[in-house]
C-alpha cells in the first residue's frame, strides 16, 4: 500500500515538473480545503483533483491534494502555490491505496471511490471556487 501511494506521489511530482509552468500565469487563485466523506465517514489517502472547467469559462492549471487520516485535504496548484483557480471545476477523485493494473489487466473492484468520480468526463462533482479562503467538503455516495 505504501509503495502504491509513493508511486502516485512520484507521478504528481512529475506532473508538477511537466505542467508547473502553467500555474505561473495571471490565473487568480483562492485557498481551498475540505473533507472527503463517504456515507458520513472520512476517507484517507484519496487524491483530490480540481480541474478547471473550460465549458464554464474557467481556464488554468489543475490543483490537487491528498486526504489525511481525517479525510481532510488542502489544494495546491501544480507549482505548489496554495489554492485553485477561481471559477468552476470538475472534481476527480482517486483512491491512492489502489494499485493500478497493467495495461490489459482486469481491475479488481475494491475501490473506496465509485468509478463515476474518477474521470473528468463522468464525475458528477462540480464545484465553484470563489475568491478568498473557503471550505469545500465532498460527500460521496457508496461505490
Amino acid at each position: 500500500m505504501i509503495g502504491s501511494l509513493r508511486r502516485k506521489l512520484v507521478a504528481v511530482g512529475f506532473a508538477t515538473l511537466t505542467f508547473g509552468a502553467g500555474c505561473r500565469g495571471d490565473n487568480s487563485l483562492a485557498e481551498v480545503e475540505g473533507t472527503v466523506r463517504v456515507n458520513g465517514r472520512p476517507l484517507a489517502n484519496i487524491v483530490v483533483e480540481f480541474l478547471p472547467d473550460p465549458g464554464q469559462g474557467t481556464k488554468g492549471p489543475r490543483s490537487t491534494g491528498v486526504t489525511d487520516e481525517a479525510g481532510h485535504y488542502r489544494l495546491r496548484c501544480d507549482d505548489q502555490r496554495e489554492g485553485a483557480v477561481i471559477g468552476w471545476h470538475r472534481v476527480v477523485l482517486e483512491d491512492a491505496m489502489l494499485d493500478r493494473p497493467e495495461q490489459g489487466a482486469s481491475v479488481k473492484n475494491t475501490a473506496r471511490v465509485a468509478q463515476r468520480y474518477t474521470t473528468a468526463a463522468r464525475t458528477p462533482l462540480r464545484r465553484e471556487v470563489k475568491p478568498g479562503r473557503q471550505v469545500i467538503d465532498l460527500e460521496l455516495s457508496t461505490p
